[in-house]
């Protein structure tokens, strides 16, 4: 009810999924193996819903049974396997290398202005965003270039962008990039130009620190307006309090959100 978040089991592995079983009750998705959480937080060990398999489980369907990513067809790259009645069987895969390697949070994002997939990663030497759409190879978005002066008014791919950078769509289809290494955040208009985000006139610096300076997160909303992690620290016994930037559209300023309990 106060908005904050407290843990129950504070010795709980975070990297474990959490999924629902048929009855409601939560169950611990592991490497290889799913099990039940008991009403103390505690995983019930010697209590496997499902056979043994090779894999990472992702859901559990209402009729019981269990989806994992898993490598039992070697000539299909993780395909999904579904295990029903202790049988397993293939539901899906790439039998082909896949040519998407999202690097940087959040990995991608689907475009549905022209049904493509944008992802921050590295091709034939460069990084940048990469658009990719069924049967096409991928083309950098941004970047790929070699231009590392100014980028204002200039093609996005002329660009050179060093490291896997963060990015988001706003309502308009424009393209936000979070440049850390630059140290700016791009606009990215649907023409391929490029404009700095600016605040009163002055170009924004974008340099997060804290704890969370190696996510680089980023998000716009319907509106265009852009928000960003700007800074945060752990209070002693006290929760993780973010200060988070929001660029608005219409004042074309920047204000500072203190949350506590990110």
């Amino acid at each position: 009810p106060d908005g904050l978040i407290r843990t129950l089991n504070r010795n709980f592995e975070t990297s474990v999924n959490i999924l629902p079983l048929p009855d409601g009750r939560p169950a611990a998705g592991t490497a290889n193996r799913v099990y039940p959480i008991l009403d103390n937080g505690n995983l019930e060990t010697g209590s496997a819903p499902f056979p043994p398999f090779t894999g990472t489980p992702r859901a559990i369907a209402p009729d019981g049974a269990l989806y994992f990513e898993g490598n039992t067809r070697p000539d299909q790259r993780s395909p999904l396997v579904k295990v029903s009645n202790n049988r397993q069987q293939v539901i899906a895969g790439a039998p082909v290398a896949a040519t998407v390697d999202g690097q940087a949070a959040p990995f991608g994002l689907w475009n549905p202005r022209n049904n493509s997939l944008l992802y921050a990663s590295s091709l034939d030497g460069k990084t940048g965003i990469l658009e990719a759409r069924p049967g096409q190879s991928p083309r950098f978005l941004v970047g790929g270039g070699s231009d590392v002066g100014d980028a204002e008014g200039k093609s996005a791919t002329d660009l050179a962008i060093f490291g896997i950078v963060s990015f988001t769509l706003d309502g308009q289809g424009n393209l936000i990039v979070a440049d850390v290494y630059r140290r700016r955040i791009l606009v990215i208009g649907t023409d391929g130009k490029v404009a700095t985000l600016k605040a009163n006139g002055e170009q924004i610096v974008y340099a997060p620190i804290g704890v969370l300076n190696n996510l680089q997160r980023i998000a716009a909303d319907s509106a265009g307006n852009i928000f960003w992690f700007q800074q945060g620290n752990t209070p002693t016994n006290a929760p993780f309090t973010a200060d988070v930037a929001v660029w608005t559209r219409a004042t074309q300023s920047v204000s500072i959100s203190t949350v506590t309990g990110l």
